[in-house]
């Protein structure tokens, strides 16, 4: 059935018509892939020419010969799939992924649709875990895991308990099954995932298991610099999360070095490389934001095999090491295997407690260590001595002393500091203590606020939106306190009618001569809001040696009774005049969105009056060529932006219809969208016109409250009010942005290009010029993971620091 789609998508691009050859790079292109989905493409041609399917000649790399394949056959080998799978009861769920993909095979490969917004759209990751992990393997593989450990567990002896990690938690299918059966146990548990999201979700699900703890925690990272040390755990447990490792050698490298000697490690992993049904549905959301560095960066893998994960294990002088099922068994054919290896059994396992005591009975009290760390080797210098240096790094941070000032000073501030600790899952919180550095998130911030409401009368009617932008300046108990204290009229309210003028935000890190300052130019919604899940990581990352600052609309209600004519113009010359009034002189500027295009002229801007502008990036950033006029449009887009299905406010549920009826009213007037425009189209959009005319007979505060309702959980909760304001700011940027004539930008600028989806106003190939057009100096192009909506989530936005990271050489994370 996989092969015959991707037969079926090769086909239909007729490169391979009358017997032509040509490379992958080539077919790639006629399938206008997007760069990493080039890498699928690749692994169809190995695939089909591993079945005489098609030619491969090694002589110039080329392919031919496509054997085509009827729709007949193509029917029948979905007919059988389907009755294969209602007979050995694999996973319903995966067919149908196979099947809506192959239906937008063509779009998914080109980047227009993307695999999330696809399969899930609005939804996490639960059904994707569904597909392909919840089948007849992976369930006959979850049962030996709950095996193992239950023995092992079993036959723990000593004065420790039995202390398991699991890395890569996530929705908690492994923890829900291994947690109650090893209840009984003695074990100390620790879950642990680079989302605090699932963190959270984790605490709430196993809260009645006291003695299971969560951690942030990312394989790609040393584990030092996350607080795990080594030879601290008895057991390693990570189901399918090995793979997504960067580098999984070294990811193996660090979990054996927090396992004590002679302890375990335990992973369920894929390792049938090739496995066909990935190949066309599942592997597009596998290879999203990967960039691997290890064995699979030359061999063009997304999977290690059996042979290499048995290699790899034998590097790390691993022993014992079981997998199942078997060479004979059934199951072996799926590729889905576990795998149980005992590492460091070299040396004996001492533990801590052990050798204080044993110091204490030969050394003076004096001299017995204040902490205790059990490594595996002595760092060395280069020429083979102790490494002091690194061996001082290892300690653990001193923190300062508690002042008496830095504790809750009142009822309302003790009240958020028991909240934030119970959230956070910390010993405790002081009202200074920074509430991303200690783990949150803006997932989590949108829970505080429905908890603040039911505990702290002053929080009862806040909005989540308005709580989070708070807490993107000031993230504290203190700085949280002052704010309701706002509110309520009392000491740290704003002085009636003031209105802020300052349109720089600090964000982040502190000013310094020495280091350029990073920009954040807000988007369509005049706010800085759709970086939240940038800044959180932004925090988390850097210790703060530079500066980071937003740039948002300060007066909101001059903005709006601005004429949107020549907006843009004066908004950049305004923003770059409050860059530099403070002595500011060099500059990393970024834009999203609209934004994009703001930044750009505040760029220019700069430049002129005499700031270094060391680079300029632009992210995702649309560039309409018409003059929008068209208010139910406007907010159609307003609603998609929000993560709203618009069909549930009554507009089509096509972006691509409701793309092509704009270009159809294009047509007929070129260069505006007139108001009432698509509500007038004629019978061949019928469908597109009718949803805007019955629009059109609502009244807006109507279709606002609908937006209020249908808004996704994570993204928050609004009141209309609030809401209004939203769409009154993105409609105006909206109106400022169609009626903005660029000129040329003498600079260099990055344009990082989402691979998802390019719905209304523009294509994945307009876009693209118009940076090209607009570009005096390089244009440098990466490609991203996500669409428009989503490539700043929480998802994608560590890829998006990281690049961001060598854009600036550093600077946004120092």
């Amino acid at each position: 059935m996989a092969l015959a789609e991707m037969t079926r998508v090769l086909t239909a691009t007729g490169v391979f018509d009358g017997g032509a050859a040509h490379t992958a790079e080539e077919v790639g292109t006629a399938l206008r892939a997007t760069p990493r989905h080039r890498h699928i493409v690749r692994r169809w041609l190995r695939a089909l020419a591993g079945r005489d399917r098609l030619t491969h000649r090694d002589t110039d790399d080329t392919n031919s010969g496509l054997v085509p394949v009827s729709a007949p056959e193509a029917e029948r080998a979905r007919r059988l799939a389907a009755e294969l799978e209602h007979e050995i009861g694999w996973s319903t769920e995966l067919l149908a992924v196979m099947r809506t993909c192959a239906e937008r095979l063509p779009e998914l490969v080109s980047g227009e649709v993307g695999i999330r917004d696809l399969l899930f759209p609005g939804a996490a990751t639960d059904a994707a875990d569904a597909a392909y992990r919840d089948n007849l393997a992976i369930r006959h593989l979850n049962r030996a895991v709950v095996a193992a450990l239950r023995e092992i567990a079993a036959n723990h002896t000593g004065e420790e308990r039995l202390r398991v990690l699991e890395v890569g938690g996530g929705v908690g299918g492994t923890t829900g099954e291994l947690v109650p059966v090893l209840a009984e146990y003695g074990v100390d548990y620790l879950f642990t995932d680079p989302s605090a999201f699932f963190l959270n979700e984790a605490r709430e699900r196993f809260a009645d298991h006291t003695w299971v703890g969560y951690q942030r925690f990312d394989v790609d990272e040393d584990p030092r610099a996350q607080q795990l040390v080594p030879n601290t755990f008895d057991v390693v447990v990570c189901a399918n999360t090995l793979h997504a490792a960067a580098d999984a050698d070294a990811a193996v490298g660090r979990l054996r070095e927090l396992l004590v000697p002679g302890g375990q490690l335990v992973f369920v992993e894929n390792t049938r490389d090739e496995n066909l049904p990935l190949l066309v549905s599942m592997e597009f959301l596998e290879v999203a934001g990967r960039a691997w560095t290890d064995v699979r960066e030359h061999t063009g893998q997304s999977f290690l095999t059996h042979s290499q994960w048995r290699e790899l294990l034998d590097g790390h002088g691993a022993s014992e090491v079981v997998s199942l099922p078997g060479a004979r068994d059934a199951l072996a054919a799926t590729g889905q295997e576990v795998f149980l290896a005992t590492m460091k059994d070299d040396r004996h396992h001492v533990p801590v407690g052990e050798l204080a005591r044993t110091a204490a009975t030969r050394l003076p009290e004096y001299m017995l260590p204040t902490v205790w760390q059990v490594v595996d080797t002595l760092p060395r210098t280069a020429n083979g001595k102790t490494d002091r240096a690194r061996l001082k790094s290892w300690l653990p941070r001193e923190s300062a002393p508690v002042v008496v000032d830095e504790q809750p000073k009142d009822e309302l501030e003790s009240a958020l500091a028991g909240l934030w600790t119970e959230l956070l899952a910390v010993d405790g919180v002081t009202r200074n203590d920074d509430f991303f550095d200690l783990g949150g998130d803006s997932l989590l911030v949108a829970r505080m606020v429905g908890r603040l409401r039911e505990r702290v009368p002053q929080a009862a009617d806040l909005e989540w939106e308005v709580v989070l932008r708070h807490m993107l300046r000031r993230p504290t108990v203190a700085g949280l306190a002052g704010f309701l204290r706002g509110l309520a009229g009392t000491q740290d309210a704003p002085v009636p009618g003031t209105v802020r003028t300052d349109p720089v935000i600090h964000l982040h890190g502190s000013r310094s001569p020495d280091e350029p300052t990073t920009v954040l130019v807000h988007a369509g919604t005049a706010t800085i809001m759709p970086y939240r899940a940038l800044i959180t990581e932004i925090r988390r990352r850097s210790p703060g040696l530079a500066e980071v600052v937003g740039v948002e609309v300060p007066d909101l209600g001059a903005f709006l009774d601005a004429p949107p004519d020549g907006l843009i113009e004066q908004m950049a010359a305004d923003y770059a005049r409050a860059l530099t009034a403070d002595g500011r002189g060099r500059f990393h500027v970024v834009g999203y969105c609209l934004g994009g295009l703001i930044a750009t002229e505040v760029a220019r801007n700069l430049a002129e009056s005499g700031a270094e502008v060391e680079s300029l990036t632009v992210i995702s950033s649309h560039s309409p060529r018409f003059r929008l006029d068209d208010e139910l449009l406007a907010e159609y887009s307003f609603a998609v932006m929000m993560g709203i299905d618009p069909a549930e406010l009554g507009f089509p549920d096509d972006q691509y219809r409701v793309a092509a009826a704009a270009d159809a009213v294009l047509a007929a007037g070129p260069g505006v969208l007139p108001d009432g425009g698509l509500a007038a189209l004629p019978e061949e959009f019928e469908d597109v016109a009718g949803c805007f005319r019955r629009l059109a007979d609502v009244p807006r505060a109507t279709r606002i409250a609908r937006m209020c309702e249908a808004v996704p959980a994570s993204a928050g909760t609004y009141e209309p009010d609030h809401m209004t304001r939203l769409f009154l700011a993105f409609r105006q940027s909206v109106f400022a942005i169609t009626r903005y004539d660029a000129e040329p930008y003498a600079g260099d600028i990055t344009f990082l290009r989402h691979d998802g989806a390019y719905p209304f106003p523009g294509s994945k190939d307009a876009v693209t010029t118009y940076w090209e057009e607009l570009t005096l100096g390089d244009l440098d192009i990466v490609d991203i993971g996500g669409d428009h909506y989503s490539c700043l989530s929480v998802e994608h936005a560590p890829g998006i620091l990281k690049t961001l990271g060598e854009l600036t050489q550093g600077a946004i994370t120092r």
